[in-house]
């Protein structure tokens, strides 16, 4: 298919000089081959959106798991430092009640 496909677009020549009834073979193919591309598409996109899913909860997991150890060993401290150090996004921070990386960014340069 992909042969007939290559050859129809770079000698469009033997193309023209095909019987009817070869053109409209190939034709059909091209159609079948274009649903199939699409079907291919679909699956591949199902199977890229279930693995995003799978992570975000494997993230949500983790996140609850470390936030219940911290919060039964009365360590929420410790774990606002380590997220004070790790995350970057304003809004992020936010989430957090963390100071913006301007302000703490400042207090660095005086050190």
């Amino acid at each position: 298919m992909i042969i007939l496909n290559k050859i129809s677009k770079t000698n469009n020549k033997l193309y023209h000089f095909m019987d009817k009834n070869t053109r409209d073979k190939v034709e059909k193919l091209k159609e079948k081959q274009e649903v199939l591309k699409a079907r291919i598409q679909l699956i591949e996109n199902r199977e890229k959106s279930k693995e995003r899913k799978l992570e975000t909860r494997k993230k949500i997991l983790i996140g609850s798991y470390f936030l219940e150890k911290y919060q039964k060993d009365n360590e929420m401290k410790k774990l606002q430092d380590i997220m004070n150090k790790y995350l970057s996004r304003e809004s992020d921070r936010k989430v957090f009640g963390l100071a913006n990386n301007t302000s703490i960014n400042k207090e660095n340069d005086k050190k």
